[in-house]
């Protein structure tokens, strides 16, 4: 069957975007509590109104992010800022720096496994097969998130590869051929994530097996065939049972 199955982290272990919305408005009440200290003149602006349009100005600049006509800076930057100009709220581009800082210093605290995970580990782990992860992001971040989850009880430290650290990231074929090394097979590779371009695309292109986990409903932007497509880690993990049998 396989050797190696490695798995990406946010939004395929657990939802990022819980721990990143209740982060995000968390930080947003903390920031009202110190106007009302500080005595400030501003707005009374609800927190599901104002959640609901940084959502929106997150879409509407993620595609020039995504595609690197901007910096992650500036995208953060760009999206504060308009939302607190929208409400007519206080902002400066490094009030905007501090507020995502202490935002994303608060989603570790929400990061919780999806159903299924460690039945789902446990199982693979007693077929001995190679476990790990694939993560773009800062290292000192997504390691905090892998203690989090408790993924040492399953993956050891050595099998985490981070894209900071390694100096490749996904997509990139050559950081999972690099994940692979040369006593693998690229068939006998398999790799579970949940974003199409990154995870499915950059393992095909490696010759490795993918699965996409498309927990955010998010549609196929090529042709690309993975081996299953499951909105659920625990879809997943009944998947792989039924293949144990």
């Amino acid at each position: 069957m396989w050797q190696k199955i490695y798995f990406d982290l946010d939004n395929t272990l657990f939802s990022y975007e819980y721990a990143f919305q209740h982060a995000i408005r968390d930080t947003y009440l903390e920031l009202v509590d110190h106007w009302k200290e500080a005595h400030l003149s501003v707005p009374d602006v609800p927190l599901d109104d104002w959640f609901e349009v940084f959502k929106y100005f997150s879409d509407v600049y993620w595609e020039d992010y995504q595609n690197k006509h901007i910096s992650q800076r500036d995208y953060r930057r760009k999206r504060y800022m308009e939302t607190m100009r929208h409400f007519h709220l206080p902002c400066t581009p490094e009030e905007a720096d501090q507020f995502h800082a202490s935002a994303y210093d608060r989603v570790l605290g929400y990061v919780q496994p999806f159903p299924g995970l460690y039945p789902l580990l446990q199982l693979l782990a007693d077929h001995r097969f190679e476990l790990g992860i694939i993560t773009n992001g800062h290292a000192h971040i997504q390691r905090k998130k892998c203690l989090k989850l408790g993924l040492e009880r399953y993956i050891p430290d050595q099998h985490i590869y981070i894209s900071e650290e390694i100096g490749l990231a996904k997509p990139d074929p050559a950081f999972f051929k690099l994940v692979r090394g040369t006593c693998c097979p690229a068939e006998a590779a398999l790799f579970i994530g949940d974003t199409w371009e990154h995870d499915v695309i950059g393992a095909l292109e490696a010759g490795w097996q993918a699965v996409y986990l498309n927990t955010q409903n998010r549609p196929r932007t090529t042709s690309h065939q993975p081996l299953a497509e499951f909105q659920h880690l625990y879809q997943f993990y009944q998947f792989i049972q039924e293949l144990l049998r």
